[in-house]
């Protein structure tokens, strides 16, 4: 209804005024209404102004809202607290922004159950801008832990990423990671580790205590070396077996002959209990042909000698 004016009549008497009972029922009327509109019932006010009626329906300070509409941009930033901003710097952008002041900074997110007595793990952005997700199972992400930082660093030490064949083929089961060891790089299959792949950096600057290899016969080292053929065969959890014939040596035979050719121990395991495989150490190899090769050219360099 429209607001009802109260008559007050003629100054100072009050002469054709309202009434004292026809004031009194206009102010009735109108306070029933402004109950009625805050969401009281007859002859009380709600404890908390509900959200429909543009409160935030609670009564310990939280303001809680099923949509929040920012017009126009903060310019506030510069204070402790979280913004939402709207288009402030002119590009139709939408910005949340967290002030850390004396704190870390940064954002999480993270779910409650029904009953709001348990939480599960919360993804975090950090003010260093490091994207964390402790769980993730989408686009072919395996179970684990993500981080993402501003220089594109993804680290996911549980299990790993997941690829597919070609563009459109179906994810594979198994995902892999990789470990900067320091000096290497360690691959993993899942959990399990399956070998290291070998930088061959050779610049001086990160080498120490350089000397000359120990004289030895490497025409004999490589002659012992033996030299097979084998087929591949189911092994733990990833090594998948195939009839494919190849060459190669054994790693413990190898590491026999020269203990610097093969990294591992034999029948190894990790920390886990699972076997961590011996790999050749292909420039100790190389090296030990190179030696071989030189000492060839030392004889036949002296039978030259010799005829002449």
């Amino acid at each position: 209804m429209a607001r009802q004016e109260i008559n007050l009549g003629t100054a100072p008497t009050g002469a054709g005024g309202d009434t004292t009972r026809s004031a009194a029922a206009k102010m009735n009327a109108m306070s029933a209404e402004l109950y009625a509109a805050l969401g009281g019932a007859t002859g009380t006010l709600p404890s908390a102004l509900p959200i429909a009626k543009g409160g935030t329906g609670v009564t310990d300070g939280r303001a809680i809202f099923t949509e929040v509409g920012v017009q126009g941009a903060s310019g506030r930033y510069n204070i402790q607290g979280l913004y939402a901003g709207w288009n402030a710097a002119g590009l139709g952008e939408g910005h949340f922004i967290v002030n850390k002041g004396n704190g870390d900074g940064g954002f999480s997110w993270r779910s409650v159950n029904a009953g709001n007595t348990a939480g599960g793990p919360a993804m975090t952005y950090s003010y260093d801008g490091i994207l964390k997700v402790n769980t993730v199972s989408a686009s072919g992400v395996a179970v684990g832990t993500l981080a993402v930082s501003n220089e594109v660093s993804v680290e996911l030490p549980v299990r790993g990423i997941r690829c597919r064949t070609g563009v459109s083929g179906a994810y594979t089961a198994q995902s892999y990671n990789f470990n900067w060891t320091g000096s290497n790089v360690d691959v993993y299959i899942g959990a399990t580790y399956v070998g290291t792949m070998t930088l061959f950096g050779s610049d001086y600057r990160f080498k120490k205590y350089i000397k000359d290899a120990p004289k030895t016969s490497y025409l004999d080292r490589v002659d012992a070396y033996r030299i097979v053929t084998y087929q591949r065969k189911a092994f733990g959890d990833v090594f998948k077996g195939d009839d494919v014939v190849y060459q190669g040596l054994i790693a413990h035979e190898a590491q026999a002959v020269n203990p610097l050719a093969v990294t591992g121990e034999k029948d190894g395991l990790g920390d886990d209990g699972k076997p961590r495989v011996q790999q050749l150490e292909p420039m100790a190899l190389i090296t030990d042909l190179m030696g071989a090769v030189k000492e060839l050219r030392a004889e036949l360099a002296a039978l030259k000698a010799a005829q002449a």
